[in-house]
């Protein structure tokens, strides 16, 4: 089944559209701070993505050092290459980008 990795959870932000591309899995809490424990948090994402494949997604959400890590392994899971969701506020949706850092 396809999933759809949230980088980091926001209760303020209505993320169901998401769904549309897989099932929505949260990767870390809102409450995570990667500033105050790098380590901790970088162990969290790995064990998170650890199985990161061809039909997962990455939904960067939240602290941009978590979202730039979150991006680093899942290119290292899955050979260099994932799939992002950016939403497009003037037509209201999704639409995935394929990043493949070894073409």
């Amino acid at each position: 089944m396809k999933r759809v990795f949230i980088t980091q959870s926001n209760p303020k932000l209505n993320l169901l559209a998401a769904s549309a591309f897989g099932e929505l899995i949260e990767v870390l809490p809102a409450s995570s701070n990667i500033i105050y424990n790098a380590g901790n948090t970088v162990e969290k994402i790995k064990q998170e993505l650890a199985d990161f494949d061809d039909g997962d997604y990455l939904l960067p959400v939240g602290a941009p050092a978590i979202m730039l890590v979150c991006g680093s392994v899942a290119a290292k899971n899955n050979s260099g290459r994932y799939k992002v969701l950016t939403w497009d506020r003037q037509e209201s949706m999704y639409y995935s980008i394929d990043i493949d850092l070894l073409a």
